[in-house]
């Protein structure tokens, strides 16, 4: 669709244009925030010990990098730790949530 640069839209049209509201993704909505994903974090290592942190943002819906932030994070306060090499490790809980 070709939308002219000088286009206003009609009236009814200017409501319902207002009326649209954001999707809904992972990291939206009242439960999202940094205690959030620091759970859902930890729910997965629980279940998967071995998991990557390429599949922890696949799985959440982040951005690897960001993911990495929150598991050094969760690291240096002692809430996790990691074992063994960065390939063939696996992720240890030491804080009992």
């Amino acid at each position: 669709m070709i939308v002219p640069y000088n286009w206003k839209p009609e009236e009814s049209e200017a409501e319902s244009v207002e009326n649209i509201k954001p999707e809904s993704g992972p990291e939206s909505g009242p439960e999202s925030g940094p205690e959030k994903t620091k759970d859902r974090i930890l729910q997965l290592i629980k279940n998967n010990p071995h998991i990557t942190s390429r599949e922890m943002a696949k799985e959440l819906g982040m951005a690897r990098s960001g993911i990495s932030k929150y598991l050094r994070n969760m690291q240096e306060n002692a809430i996790i730790t990691h074992i063994g090499p960065n390939k063939g490790g696996h992720w240890e809980v030491i804080e009992n949530n």
